[in-house]
């Protein structure tokens, strides 16, 4: 790789300096001829698998669906890896649930091989969030050659980030509105055998659109009772011709003008529809509160207070090894925490975490200013540490060369005394 992000100092200065320019230097690292050339692997190759063995068997592919999750230095346990996927994440007891390294779970659920839903790289846009999670990945990796500390405060930053939209995501699925708009579609999908009756009814039409993300095509009736009916198989139909993302798959997914007919009474239909739909509504929630600053702050906080437990993601930061390294060193935390069992080492970081910003929450990362307190207080106790060491083994090398010249000169007298 010719391209190495440049990160001339350490500590704060370094971090600010990064933050100004990433943008310059991420877009360079994007167009290293290596990364180019894995990209476009990967785009052009990820379609034509069909099965978990297939991922493995092709190293380029791996590489890339790896890397987006930090999972390089897996590549070569093919066998584990294959499993990880296999299991899928539906079970509680599958090996992808059961292990606590970070990005694992993430991973075999986006491909979703051993899950009731089947892969999901047959989905809009999957591609394409997999080469952008792979660069912004591996762009941290390259930052991590030149400055350990600055990448993981950049970890730091993203996942802290995702947990907390992990956290928001599972209040939001539990809010009465979504679960009963999601009960009514399982129970009333399987009746909607037509066009007509699926366009008919506004409430399963809602969901079947949220899930391939065209929601805003919900008025435009006779359109989708025209574009249903026409099928994907005939390559002048509506859906082929359309160039909204989605359309074609939205058809095809529910096949009223294909040979095989209606979908929607096929096991595990509502199922897969219900879940795309969750995905695809919450993704544009926040996207949507996002364009309201600060109001985007107050909707997490609130969304967030329908939560019962913040506990699952202050797990995930114990058992993420890059996130519990940034606590524990803004926080001053001992290294002998680890040897306490993980509710203690839970409750001794949410306590740091509360001390700081003054909530043990998670979602009080999503305050930038929150998040700007702790990665500065992170580069700077990492530097207070280095330059303790440092200290320490000079005052030892000191010691050594008094004790050396003190006895150089016992020696010497020695000598004299027989000469």
């Amino acid at each position: 790789m010719s391209f190495q992000p440049l990160i001339p100092l350490s500590g704060i200065p370094g971090w600010r300096i990064l933050e100004r320019t990433q943008p310059i230097q991420q877009k360079a690292f994007d167009n290293d001829p290596q990364i180019k050339r894995d990209v476009e692997y990967f785009k052009t190759n990820i379609g034509k698998v069909k099965s978990a063995a297939d991922l493995v068997a092709d190293r380029r592919l791996l590489n890339v669906a790896l890397g987006a999750f930090g999972l390089e230095g897996e590549i070569d346990k093919k066998a584990f890896v294959r499993k990880i996927l296999e299991g899928g994440t539906d079970d509680l007891n599958s090996l992808a649930n059961r292990l606590t390294g970070s990005g694992i779970k993430e991973f075999a659920q986006t491909f979703g091989f051993g899950n009731a839903a089947g892969s999901q790289i047959g989905k809009p846009g999957f591609a394409e969030k997999m080469v952008a999670n792979y660069k912004t990945r591996a762009f941290e990796t390259a930052v991590g050659n030149s400055n350990n500390d600055i990448r993981l405060a950049m970890n730091f930053k993203r996942e802290i980030t995702e947990l907390s939209n992990a956290s928001l995501r599972r209040a939001y699925e539990e809010a009465p509105q979504v679960k009963t708009e999601v009960a009514y579609f399982a129970a009333n999908i399987g009746k909607a055998l037509t066009a007509d009756a699926l366009v008919a009814d506004r409430r399963l039409l809602t969901i079947a659109l949220g899930a391939f993300g065209l929601g805003g095509e919900i008025g435009k009736t006779d359109y989708l009772r025209a574009v249903l009916k026409g099928g994907t198989e005939m390559a002048g139909s509506l859906a082929n011709v359309s160039t909204t993302p989605g359309i074609k798959e939205f058809v095809a997914a529910f096949g009223y003008g294909d040979k095989a007919g209606a979908q929607t009474n096929k096991p595990d239909f509502a199922v897969k529809i219900g879940a795309d739909y969750k995905n695809r509504s919450f993704e544009t929630l926040l996207a949507d509160a996002k364009k309201f600053i600060p109001q985007a702050l107050d909707f997490k906080r609130e969304l967030a207070a329908l939560s019962k437990s913040d506990a699952t993601s202050w797990y995930r930061v114990i058992g993420s090894k890059p996130l519990r390294s940034v606590f524990e060193t803004a926080l001053n935390l001992p290294k002998e925490l680890v040897k306490l069992d993980v509710d203690r080492q839970r409750l001794a970081v949410m306590e740091g975490a509360r001390k700081l910003t003054g909530s043990d929450k998670i979602t009080a990362f999503d305050d930038p200013r929150n998040m700007e307190k702790l990665i500065n207080r992170f580069l700077v106790m990492s530097q207070i540490r280095e330059s303790a060491a440092s200290s320490s083994s000079a005052n030892t090398a000191l010691t050594l060369l008094q004790n050396m010249r003190s006895n150089g000169q016992g020696l010497s007298n020695l000598f004299a005394s027989r000469t």
